[in-house]
């Protein structure tokens, strides 16, 4: 790993660090004339060394929580169904189908879980090294990225590591399939590689970015989209030929949603989404509500857009407005210990899910029932 990278890296956790920073002193600053009590840890990982404050009061400020003209916190309409806790961190999770899921963990694994009797019904085991991401092929096979810097391509039911892709020269950090079957990586080495799973070879690799490539999405024309940290967003042909380069935000791109043949939606670092005409490079809407990284993008209807976000929100906006219509999360006292935000967001049969990093997935019903 080159010195540019280290530094890179460096700085983006640092960042982190200064974002966790400010909430915590915002959270002491209400916490100072409040019915408060502090939880000391049982054990001392570095991230729970100085406990957590507890807000008993369930009163909790505008500033921490909500917008303007909006309603906020677990509506009648979005409640929290069910909470599943994986008992473990987890980097990514995606739905088989309407019953079950997949978890890719931090210890090498990648879990089965059965979404109505909330258990685990299978394990893969075959990475050297933290799964950070998954890709469902079919009903069959399902493809995972790991620190190990390899893709495995796995049979769901027989547990079967079917064969492992291997090119990259660092970690993986994103999975996309195309339209076309194939298979879309993105590293840590800079670099997009498109495989044919099923042969276990790689047909095109990207080179262009300048640092780690953050996410993937592809047009119905087959353009691929890409982002990086090196802030921007690569337009692609099918044979990996480079047709622009963008910077529509000032921050890197974490996740990508097209919503149709022209628009795109981005969010980013710096806590916003953008609405943009994939041709023109228009900015149509900025969304402005969240306070930290945006880490999720989502398309519930036509014009309505799921984002979620490192500040622990969930929020649905109008696309055509740009005006946030709802902010919805778990009702409970509010925990603050830096690592329980939102990485991923799901939907099936008016089920919003969303997975957070301490290892816990919430079910938030989308109907008004």
């Amino acid at each position: 790993m080159d010195y540019e990278t280290k530094s890179t890296l460096v700085i983006t956790h640092l960042k982190n660090v200064k974002n966790k920073s400010n909430s915590l002193k915002n959270l002491l600053s209400y916490a100072k004339n409040q019915n408060v009590k502090f939880i000391a840890p049982k054990n001392l990982p570095i991230n729970d060394l100085f406990g957590s404050l507890i807000v008993i009061n369930e009163k909790v400020p505008n500033y921490l929580t909500s917008d303007n003209n909006q309603s906020t916190w677990n509506s009648d309409q979005y409640k929290l169904k069910k909470v599943v806790s994986i008992n473990q961190s987890i980097n990514d999770f995606k739905l088989i189908d309407r019953q079950k899921f997949l978890v890719a963990s931090k210890d090498h694994t990648i879990s089965l879980w059965d979404t109505n009797r909330n258990v685990c019904i299978r394990k893969y085991k075959a990475h050297t090294d933290s799964v950070f991401c998954l890709c469902v092929l079919n009903e069959q096979m399902f493809a995972s990225g790991s620190l190990d810097n390899t893709i495995k391509i796995w049979n769901v039911n027989l547990e079967l590591n079917v064969r492992t892709l291997i090119g990259h020269k660092f970690f993986i950090y994103c999975l996309k399939l195309t339209n076309s079957g194939h298979l879309l990586s993105g590293s840590f080495d800079k670099t997009i590689r498109k495989w044919d799973y099923n042969r276990g070879e790689c047909i095109v690799i990207y080179v262009g970015h300048e640092n780690l490539v953050l996410c993937l999405d592809e047009t119905s024309d087959e353009k691929l989209l890409s982002a990086s940290i090196d802030k921007t967003i690569r337009i692609w042909d099918a044979n990996g030929n480079c047709l622009r380069v963008l910077k529509i935000h000032c921050e890197p791109v974490i996740c990508f949603k097209i919503l149709n043949e022209q628009l795109v939606a981005t969010g980013s670092r710096d806590g916003k989404i953008k609405i943009w005409n994939i041709e023109t490079e228009q900015i149509l809407k900025v969304l402005e509500g969240h306070v930290n990284p945006v880490t999720s993008l989502m398309q519930l209807k036509n014009n309505e857009l799921i984002s979620g976000s490192d500040d622990e929100c969930i929020k649905i906006w109008n696309i055509q407005t740009g005006q946030c219509i709802q902010t919805f999360a778990e009702k409970k006292p509010r925990s603050l210990d830096g690592f329980y935000y939102i990485f991923h967001l799901e939907s099936v049969n008016s089920i919003l899910i969303s997975g957070h990093f301490d290892g816990r997935l919430k079910f938030w019903n989308l109907n008004n029932s």
